[in-house]
């Protein structure tokens, strides 16, 4: 769901290629119409089409999913087995579908913040022990053919605690976008999840119903008072 914001709020994060400090500008609008800030809230949704037997795909969703998936976990306990960033592949690749907006006009003056929410089959207890969530956004700039754009990464660890019934919560924030990257057009939209830890249980899931979710701030074109 879309929240308009009303203010535009002034960088205090250091970017990833530098510190931004400059309060972001809409860009230039067709006659009629302007930019206003605004903020998509993303799901990382697991997505069931059409009816019968489900088959699970992951996706970037206005829409909570359907269900909660685990069934890629295989979990050796007190191993490192997850895969880590730069080695393999990830155990998630979520890719935008028709629910969002075909195309983004990135908004620079605030990171890009969320959660990933981790559950286990039994009362929630699925990581004993030290357990790590990383999270990679990227897209692919409009009008540059299929150039690259790296959103960002955050990575959250945890140490051993006993986690609640409704599973372990990482919330993250991304390193803020460097303000070359403000009015740009971005689709697309990818979000990619790696997740390692030592394990003393052997099956848990990602959230995919509301519990995993990011906020991209963007401009959205609206008519002009």
């Amino acid at each position: 769901m879309r929240r308009v914001l009303l203010f535009v709020s002034v960088i205090v994060a250091a970017t990833m290629l530098g510190a931004g400090t400059a309060a972001a500008v809409p860009p230039e609008a067709p006659e009629g119409f302007e930019y206003v800030p605004a903020k998509e809230h993303v799901n990382l949704a697991i997505v069931c089409p059409g009816t019968g037997t489900c088959t699970a795909s992951y996706a970037l969703s206005l829409f909570p999913g359907t269900e909660n998936v685990g069934s890629t976990f295989s979990f050796t306990p007190l191993e490192y087995i997850f895969h880590a960033t730069g080695s393999g592949a990830p155990f998630g690749t979520y890719s935008a579908d028709q629910t969002l907006e075909p195309e983004y006009v990135l908004r620079t003056d605030e990171p890009i913040t969320g959660q990933v929410t981790m559950g286990g089959f039994i009362g929630g207890a699925e990581f004993g022990a030290d357990s790590t969530v990383e999270v990679v956004l990227s897209a692919t700039r409009v009008g540059t053919g299929f150039q690259p754009v790296a959103l960002g990464s955050a990575s959250v660890n945890k140490v051993a605690v006993t986690p609640t019934a409704d599973g372990r919560v990482y919330q993250f924030t991304l390193p803020s976008l460097p303000e070359s990257l403000d009015g740009v057009k971005i689709r697309d939209l990818t979000a990619e999840l790696y997740v390692r830890g030592i394990q003393v249980l052997q099956n848990g899931f990602v959230n995919g119903t509301g519990g995993s979710y990011f906020e991209l701030p963007y401009y959205e074109l609206v008519p002009t008072q």
